[in-house]
């Protein structure tokens, strides 16, 4: 009984080990979409930038004091400062390009800044 079930625990091994390979095709190596070594050597369209954040410079000059925020819609918050009544606060942020806009929050009040613009003037 033992010699039969190791003669049977053999030859299912035996079996198990050569089923298993895998057969190597064309379609299973990745294809070379392009020969470029560094990134000098890439087909760029003309105009084309590499930039992923643009810096947006905010101004506000607020009729009260508060503190004032600029979020984006995940309410990441990209600078929280508080401002004095009638003293125009300056900041310059950067904005990924991904995002369409931020928020400018002040004393319940929000305006949006786009994302493209290089300065933004808020009165709140």
């Amino acid at each position: 009984m033992k010699k039969s079930f190791l003669i049977l625990t053999t030859a299912a091994l035996a079996a198990f080990s050569t089923s298993c390979t895998k057969e190597i095709s064309i379609t299973d190596q990745k294809p070379d979409f392009n020969d470029a070594e560094t990134t000098n050597d890439l087909d760029v369209p003309d105009g084309f930038t590499w930039k992923t954040v643009n810096e947006v410079e905010v101004m506000i000059t607020p009729s009260s004091s508060g503190v004032m925020e600029i979020r984006d819609a995940e309410q990441n918050v990209y600078q929280k400062a508080f401002v004095r009544a009638g003293e125009t606060f300056t900041t310059v942020i950067s904005v990924p390009l991904a995002l369409n806009s931020v928020e400018l929050y002040f004393n319940g009040k929000s305006e949006s800044i786009s994302s493209s613009a290089s300065k933004h003037t808020s009165q709140l």
